[in-house]
């Protein structure tokens, strides 16, 4: 399934997850549906295709986040 579709139906049924990543797997990252609305965002960027400098990053989101676009 596409990021995209996994995201609309994480949105949807605020359910499941959504998962992210390159080929190379570079950067990657995945959100997941909690209780009471919240959303975790667990990622993962590195200067290099899997090593090298890397960063990892953690944010707990409220779902209404899920259907914002600039």
């Amino acid at each position: 399934m596409s990021f995209a579709r996994e995201l609309r139906a994480l949105n949807d049924s605020l359910d499941g997850s959504a998962e992210l990543a390159t080929r190379d797997r570079q950067i990657g990252f995945k959100l997941t549906a909690g209780s009471g609305g919240h959303v975790l965002l667990v990622g993962e960027a590195w200067s290099e295709a899997t090593y090298d400098n890397s960063l990892r990053f953690e944010l707990e989101l409220d779902q209404s986040f899920l259907g914002r676009s600039p």
